[in-house]
């Protein structure tokens, strides 16, 4: 029973952590697509704005894909 729920529980994990990795990985697409134009074309914002917005976006995928890759290889070393 006990090994039935542990198993259970790691496949739950490896799901949530694919789709974190998805989940990251959009988000740094949709800055790269804001950065150069192919998300939100036309006169919806200046320069600047496009610079800002899609620059946070696309360093926060960064971060957060980083975060995740440490933390995926703290919990699978063995201690």
């Amino acid at each position: 029973m006990r090994d039935t729920n542990n198993q259970e529980e790691s496949l739950v994990r490896k799901a949530y952590r694919w789709l974190s990795y998805i989940v990251a990985s959009m988000f740094i697409v949709m800055g790269i697509g804001i950065l150069t134009k192919i998300l939100l074309p036309g006169p919806f914002l200046t320069y600047m704005q496009r610079l800002i917005l899609g620059g946070v976006i696309l360093v926060y995928g960064i971060a957060r894909l980083i975060m995740l890759y440490v933390k995926g290889r703290k919990q699978n070393k063995p201690m």
